[in-house]
């Protein structure tokens, strides 16, 4: 089996000759030190499974009718609420410090623990990304797909963003491919990629295809093997595919 790490695309950042370009700033390496100190300190069974919003931190109004919101978001406030008071002390503290932070506000101070159930939870060594919803937090072993609306991840370990190289090797461009001169349009490009190794992979699955096989899609004219047999349906998808 093929080890899965983030090592294998990552370039090296004293060859990256522009790599201030992609570190996260002092505030966000705070904001991120104070999410991190969040999950490490609550006492709870289970890492919260739920987005964690820290305007939901606190005792439920009286005077506000949840019946107003969608059952999900009901849910979602019950269980911040009962996440505050069980850990009432550490979170009044906590949330004067996080407050703060010149970032903590709108989505940044709101987290999305869906990197696994671990006895030492930490952000810094995993990946993680800005999002609309709040900071997604991911487990090291895979990145979230790229986007063209630029949600760049974030290279906990590495405390920087992910460079257009790197999402060229994530989208198995070779190493030659030069991506646009402008960072920003770079990305996008790369959001708006489809990995062709990929699609090969689901493509062999689909069509059962093996080296030696007697339907190799790139000789045929139609697929005939005793595993696929051609059906009208397969008849409509090579005559889709030109073969």
């Amino acid at each position: 089996m093929i080890p899965c790490s983030i090592d294998t695309i990552l370039q090296d950042d004293n060859m990256i000759s522009n790599i201030e370009e992609y570190r996260i700033s002092p505030d966000m390496e705070n904001l991120i030190d104070l999410w991190n100190e969040f999950i490490q300190t609550i006492k709870v069974k289970r890492l919260p499974g739920f987005p964690i919003w820290s305007e939901r931190l606190c005792d439920l109004n009286p005077n506000e009718d949840l019946a107003q919101y969608p059952s999900w978001k009901q849910n979602f406030i019950r269980k911040n609420n009962e996440l505050y008071i069980n850990n009432r002390e550490f979170v009044d503290e906590w949330l004067i410090r996080a407050r703060q932070n010149p970032l903590f506000f709108g989505a940044k101070a709101k987290l999305e623990w869906q990197a696994g159930q671990t006895k030492h939870p930490n952000i810094w060594n995993q990946i993680f990304q800005l999002r609309p919803s709040g900071i997604r937090v991911k487990v090291n072993t895979y990145f979230p797909a790229l986007v063209a609306i630029v949600q760049t991840s974030i290279i906990g370990s590495r405390r920087r963003f992910l460079t257009p190289r790197e999402c060229a090797r994530l989208q198995s461009f070779p190493e030659d491919f030069q991506p646009d001169v402008k960072q920003q349009q770079a990305y996008k490009q790369f959001g708006n990629a489809v990995n062709v190794e990929c699609v090969k992979l689901f493509g062999r699955h689909m069509f059962n295809y093996n080296q030696g096989d007697n339907y190799l899609i790139e000789n045929c004219n139609q697929i005939t093997s005793p595993r696929i047999p051609s059906s009208p349906e397969t008849v409509k998808l090579n005559k889709h595919l030109n073969l």
